[in-house]
């Protein structure tokens, strides 16, 4: 006899692309690019591996469910339906994969083939080239301040998967291994925490500091006529470190050549920034 398992409860659209994966699920869509070493894979992987990323953002909480995954791609749907192939040891194992993630999870999945004319949002997060959100600190020069400081952080509250500083890590939308989506709904007050936060909402992230009175290390250009600035060194704990500007100082996970445009001019500070008074 088949095991039945209801109708599905969550339906997850996702896709694959050169560049990346893109999910969609309620209304909400997600996405991101694939690290230098995946986007070798061959494409039927990728559109596996795209829908258990998905399936991690969006599904991470909803055990005793049964999901219906959408997939257009007709390998990958064959693969997850019939748990496995014998054509393919990478996509059987990835399938193994996500089916003990499944069973971890108490949840029953179920594939379905939708055609990729009518799979345009989660196409659509694939090929997002949007990357500037992605920048990151060279992990060395970061150890060293930190250890400058003397302070060790727990939590990276502006993050994805691929630029991650620390395992613990909160993003801007849905993320297959993030604790949480929005760290300006997180309470920041028992974190230890690290921010390089998008420029542009650095005057929030030093607000949401002092309202909290929280703690922690922020990351920030050394642009004294901005209007936050004077307020940044007032939050001050200790004397910040200075990273001179150059070449490697920031970079791009998904694309490692890359250099970032204001390269040559942006000196950055590592402050440990205190909310209390």
């Amino acid at each position: 006899h088949a095991i039945l398992h209801g109708q599905p409860v969550l339906q997850i659209t996702s896709d694959a692309s050169l560049l990346g994966w893109g999910a969609e699920c309620e209304d909400v869509s997600t996405g991101g690019h694939w690290s230098p070493v995946e986007a070798k894979c061959h494409i039927n992987y990728l559109e596996m591996y795209a829908a258990f990323l998905a399936l991690q953002a969006f599904a991470k909480d909803k055990s005793h469910t049964h999901i219906r995954l959408r997939l257009d791609n007709t390998t990958s749907v064959s693969i997850l339906n019939h748990m496995g192939t014998s054509h393919s040891v990478d996509c059987n194992n990835l399938c193994k994969t996500i089916w003990e993630w499944c069973i971890t999870h108490n949840i029953w999945i179920s594939a379905a083939y939708l055609p990729g004319k009518l799979n345009t949002i989660a196409d659509a997060e694939s090929r997002s080239t949007n990357s500037n959100l992605e920048w990151m600190l060279d992990k060395n020069t970061l150890t060293h301040a930190l250890s400058e400081l003397k302070f060790k952080p727990d939590i990276d509250l502006f993050a994805s998967r691929l630029n991650k500083q620390f395992a613990l890590y909160a993003a801007y939308k849905p993320d297959p291994e993030a604790v949480a989506v929005d760290a300006f709904t997180m309470y920041w007050t028992p974190l230890k925490l690290y921010a390089f936060p998008p420029f542009s909402v650095i005057p929030l992230v030093l607000n949401k500091i002092c309202i909290e009175k929280a703690q922690g290390i922020v990351v920030i250009p050394d642009w004294p006529t901005q209007s936050w600035y004077p307020k940044a060194l007032q939050m001050m704990v200790q004397t910040p470190i200075l990273l001179k500007a150059r070449k490697d100082l920031l970079h791009l996970p998904a694309h490692p050549n890359k250099i970032h445009p204001l390269h040559a001019n942006l000196h950055l500070l590592v402050c440990l920034l205190s909310g209390k008074p």
